[in-house]
């Protein structure tokens, strides 16, 4: 099936030199394609940009990842929140029994540093008008191959982004070149990376200015029908 394809796509380069080194002789025909942006969603937050002192984290924890752990998210930021005036901290998607027993563990144990509320699945719109109005979004992969979409959908809003990732990850690579994001290492995650992620997550009504525009649909279906 690959051998009669006349192009294969990947999200990121880090997926396309996997790919090579399995498939050398497919090579020529791995592009990168990213993702794109949901202008429509970015479109209905217009408004809802006032700056709350809580912090978004989106997604699930063990039900896409067995080692992705409420814990390995929250027990370095929670030291670091210690110092700052963000003492919330919101969790929106969908948790198995195990994750909800930690989260309850962990609010017991952090009950008088930060407060953690819990938030089932809920439409877009809903999602984006609770990362327009934070202070801040929160990623947490344990991939070094996978670029999570969630990551997309919190550039357009205009936040800080903080990343808990494995070192020398796509992940890793892509915080580190876009503005107003700080990725931490999973394994030894840095009190001095959170903190400046929380000083910048703490200035009031300060929005986060972006070029975008290579994530932009109208890019994605120029490079899509360039392939073509």
């Amino acid at each position: 099936c690959l051998d009669s394809c006349t192009k294969i796509l990947s999200n990121n380069h880090y997926w396309k030199k996997a790919l090579e080194r399995r498939f050398p002789s497919l090579a020529p025909k791995i592009e990168v394609l990213t993702n794109s942006i949901d202008e429509v969603s970015f479109l209905e937050k217009k408004g809802l940009s006032f700056c709350q002192k809580y912090l978004v984290y989106a997604g699930s924890f063990r039900l896409s990842d067995k080692r992705r752990t409420v814990q390995a998210l929250l027990s370095p930021l929670v030291k670091a929140l210690k110092s700052s005036s963000i003492k919330k901290i919101i969790l929106i998607g969908r948790f198995n029994d195990a994750d909800f027993e930690e989260i309850n563990y962990l609010k017991a144990s952090y009950k008088k540093e930060v407060e953690i509320e819990t938030l089932g699945e809920m439409s877009k719109s809903q999602l984006f008008s609770y990362f327009s109005s934070a202070s801040g979004l929160l990623l947490s992969s344990h991939s070094y191959n996978a670029l999570p979409s969630k990551f997309f959908d919190y550039l357009g809003v205009e936040k800080p982004i903080l990343g808990f990732c494995l070192r020398a990850s796509v992940l890793s690579f892509y915080l580190e070149k876009t503005e107003a994001c700080w990725d931490v290492d999973l394994e030894f995650p840095e009190q001095a990376e959170i903190r400046s992620f929380l000083k910048a997550s703490s200035c009031e009504r300060k929005l986060v200015r972006r070029n975008l525009d290579f994530l932009s649909r109208d890019f994605f279906k120029e490079k899509l029908l360039s392939f073509l």
